[in-house]
């Protein structure tokens, strides 16, 4: 049943509406990208530093020591954070990160251990609820904007309070990364117990002069290389979202501009079809009236 144009022209221009709201976002979305690469760089630096310091200052701890301040030791309730988004607009951005989360889950269960679902995002977490997981650890990140060191500071201390009672004793983290392009990876990696590494020859070494209470230096260094961390997967779980808003947004820009050719053009034929249907009656009326009439 063919509309008329009046009903397509309505149509015409809520669809073409939608382009400048899509292209907004995507302004939104690229600023923010471009600031969370920005602070790729220095994190990875402080990372570095903290790192090595922290390898310094446990040369001193014994063996008990060491598994007590960095949680080394097999563990039965391993804890697996999904860093996701808090909102959508990025196409299957969380999807993607669920294949590897449930993964993840999976094989801490095959392990032999109990596997505790934890999420960041309010998007992500609704995706988890519909494919029924009971996240215990839930918490939403800023909108359209570059989670605050501060905000990761919140989130990694309570996350400690869990690794410090008896709710968990082991923690990975399953969040995107950028690749090349506008692509992105997921990926896995363990945030408790935490691993001081092995020592780097290329860099310089950093000289540790202990204070008189070794444990409480050691604490908090155990705890900023924690933030570090989860802040460096926040990070850059964060890009990846606003590459996916990006990409999702050209998508649907793309979308739009077809579908409005499609019904500009199908608003073309409806005027000819109109304009030529009032002409056929105007015709009609005109041929009527040279029909002799029967009186």
């Amino acid at each position: 049943m063919s509309r008329e144009p009046i009903q397509i022209e309505d149509h015409l221009g809520a669809v073409s509406g939608l382009e400048p709201l899509m292209r907004a976002i995507r302004s939104v979305a690229e600023v923010a990208y471009r600031r969370a690469d920005e602070r790729s760089e220095p994190l990875d630096i402080y990372e570095a530093h903290i790192s090595r310091m922290l390898r310094g200052a446990t040369r001193e701890l014994s063996a008990t020591e060491r598994a007590r301040l960095l949680g080394e030791g097999a563990g039965q309730r391993t804890g697996v954070l999904l860093v996701g988004s808090e909102r959508g607009l990025c196409g299957p951005f969380n999807e993607q990160a669920l294949d590897t989360f449930q993964r993840t889950l999976d094989r801490v269960e095959d392990d032999g251990r109990h596997a505790v679902p934890l999420v960041l995002g309010s998007k992500a977490s609704r995706v988890l609820s519909q494919r029924g997981f009971e996240p215990t650890f839930s918490r939403s990140l800023p909108s359209f904007n570059v989670p605050p060191y501060v905000r990761v500071e919140e989130l990694a201390l309570e996350l400690l309070e869990l690794l410090a009672g008896d709710h968990l004793d082991g923690l990975c983290v399953v969040h995107h990364r950028p690749a090349q392009g506008f692509e992105y990876e997921t990926v896995e990696k363990a945030l408790w117990p935490i691993e001081p590494g092995a020592a780097d020859r290329a860099a310089p070494r950093v000289p540790v002069h202990a204070s008189e209470d070794l444990e409480a230096f050691v604490r908090h260094l155990v705890t900023e290389r924690f933030l570090v961390e989860l802040y460096d997967a926040v990070l850059h779980s964060s890009a990846s979202e606003q590459l996916a808003r990006i990409r999702t947004m050209r998508v649907a820009v793309d979308h739009v501009q077809d579908r409005t050719d499609d019904l500009r053009r199908e608003l073309q034929w409806a005027r000819r079809h109109a304009e030529t249907q009032a002409l056929l009656q105007v015709i009609s009326g005109f041929d009527a009236m040279d029909e002799p009439s029967d009186g």
